[in-house]
């Protein structure tokens, strides 16, 4: 068994996670900790793979993502209703 420390205000918004999902507070954190872990893993790959971002810029090709105004925008039109 290991020993962590959490601030409490975390630690309070875990276990209200916890208690909803019926999961124990370890094993929110587990997961949260592998999740960590599996995503650097993916950006080393990638980063070792020899890509670089302009390589992916081709898949917005026929989709651009959306200027930031124009998203803000619709976000608040959606939620205004």
């Amino acid at each position: 068994m290991t020993t962590l420390s959490i601030n409490e205000d975390l630690l309070e918004q875990i276990n209200a996670e916890a208690r909803s999902e019926a999961r124990s507070v370890s094993e929110i954190i587990s997961d949260a900790i592998h999740s960590y872990i599996q995503k650097k893993q993916n950006i080393r790959e990638v980063a070792m793979s020899g890509s670089s971002l302009m390589d992916f810029y081709g898949i917005f090709k026929d989709n651009p993502i959306p200027d930031k105004l124009e998203l803000r925008k619709e976000f608040y039109e959606k939620n205004s209703r």
